[in-house]
């Protein structure tokens, strides 16, 4: 995703450079050495999309090697990482700063704000899909929607900023809307990802499977009213969720496609499952509520998880 966003980004620039006579810097910013020489052997980002292919001249360097200021932050890490990712680059930020933070999920959004209350921290929800063919061959493979939105003092900037910054980014290419209730937008998506993931991998399925296989599309109802019973006690999550609808209309919109938690433990990587059903049972916990469903669930997954990767 971020190879997606980098590209874009940089061709929105690139635009706007052809009227103004200056391209604003786009930098992939990398963890080590050894990802910036797959990088020099790409020459930029090659995105594909829709049976054509562009290589994008991005720049890139590593986190040790740039020295900054930083104006602009679009974080595009896994949900665990994103918290030491963004510490690891705090030193090159200003009070100016914008952090678009591209996590699935809400904990480590939450985790973020609590660490870097100064932060002027932008959440984007995104339904495009992207997956790389290669280190830096990256495929636009679902045109989807963008939703942008402060995740505290929601009402803080003016409505010449929200546009400043929707023009600072690829708002055509890739869809992106200010939300002004992004928080609940994200308290959704992670409630629609616990109920969707975990499955597709005990199942070892598609997502559209879910709904025509008799054992998982009868659990997938009872995990959502479990679900929904838990997100009732959340303030910010939109009431009613009538979370089986959403899901289920989630789930028709992306029928073909394999969960990226499915295409994670399949590749031997680290899931975000900790940050989904994890966190919905420390929720229940701090709420003084059973779970059994999403902890058996979240039990036979980690069994799964576990026995692939031995």
């Amino acid at each position: 995703m971020g190879c997606l966003w980098a590209a874009r980004i940089w061709q929105q620039a690139q635009l706007g450079g052809e009227q103004n006579g200056k391209v604003p810097p786009v930098t992939l910013l990398l963890r080590d050495e050894s990802a910036l020489m797959r990088w020099q052997r790409v020459g930029g980002v090659m995105v594909h999309t829709n049976g054509t292919e562009a290589l994008v001249p991005v720049d890139a360097t590593t986190i040790a090697n740039y020295h900054g200021p930083i104006d602009k932050l679009l974080l595009c890490t896994k949900a665990q990482d994103a918290l030491i990712t963004l510490g690891s680059v705090a030193h090159l930020l200003h009070a100016n700063s914008q952090v678009f933070l591209i996590q699935n999920g809400i904990k480590s959004q939450r985790a973020i704000a609590e660490e870097f209350p100064a932060l002027m921290q932008l959440c984007l929800s995104t339904s495009h899909g992207a997956y790389l063919l290669a280190d830096f061959n990256v495929v636009h493979a679902g045109h989807g929607q963008s939703h942008l939105g402060l995740l505290k003092n929601a009402n803080l900037l003016s409505s010449q900023e929200k546009l400043q910054i929707l023009n600072s980014l690829p708002t055509a290419s890739m869809n992106i809307t200010w939300d002004p209730d992004i928080t609940g937008r994200l308290w959704t998506k992670f409630a629609i990802n616990c109920a969707i993931n975990a499955l597709t991998v005990i199942y070892n399925c598609r997502n559209g499977e879910l709904l025509t296989r008799p054992g998982a599309a009868s659990e997938l109802r009872e995990l959502c009213i479990e679900i929904e019973n838990i997100m009732l006690t959340i303030p910010a999550c939109p009431q009613p969720l009538t979370l089986y609808q959403k899901v289920k209309t989630v789930i028709e919109a992306t029928a073909r496609n394999y969960s990226s938690t499915l295409q994670d433990v399949r590749n031997g990587r680290r899931t975000e499952i900790d940050y989904f059903n994890g966190y919905m049972g420390e929720l229940a916990q701090l709420a003084d509520m059973d779970c059994p469903l999403n902890d058996d669930i979240l039990r036979r997954f980690n069994a799964i998880a576990k026995h692939i990767s031995d």
